[in-house]
């Protein structure tokens, strides 16, 4: 698969075929291993604890951080091992759920502001996937021209 428009999938793909190179096995004993590992450890660890990933160059988060995004990579990407299967996806309970979508929804405060985030995902005419009219010019029935929209970021938060 030609991966060349993004870098980083390919070393992705490379690292996961690195350690999936010794078999089904091989892979299922090691992350066997590491659950026990883990399940003793994660909990004794200070949640500020640095976690450092060689690939990410030389900075770290903290446990909960790290622990925190390490979760939302598995519910957002969840559906790719299924789909691939021809299986169908995972569905997670509310405790796994919950802190992804506030971690989303705080990302996407931060990033359009309030005002441009939550309207659009609390009307009930949005979650329906009805076209959202608010926006639009007056009289005219066209979204208002570049110039007199704000740019969606915003300093609430």
């Amino acid at each position: 698969m030609d991966e060349s428009w993004n870098p980083r999938g390919g070393r992705i793909r490379q690292g996961v075929e690195a350690t999936a190179a010794d078999g089904l096995a091989a892979l299922h004993a090691r992350v066997r291993e590491a659950l026990g590992r883990l399940r003793d450890e994660v909990p004794k660890a200070a949640a500020t604890r640095p976690v450092r990933v060689p690939s990410w160059g030389d900075w770290s988060l903290g446990l909960d951080d790290f622990l925190l995004t390490r979760l939302m990579e598995l519910v957002v990407h969840a559906d790719h091992p299924a789909c691939s299967g021809g299986l169908v996806a995972p569905r997670f309970p509310e405790r796994v759920s919950a802190p992804v979508v506030e971690l989303l929804a705080r990302l996407a405060v931060r990033r359009h502001g309030t005002v441009a985030t939550l309207p659009r995902r609390a009307r009930p005419a949005s979650i329906a996937g009805i076209q959202d009219r608010r926006c639009q010019g007056p009289r005219t029935g066209r979204p208002p021209s570049a110039d007199t929209r704000s740019s969606g970021r915003s300093s609430e938060g």
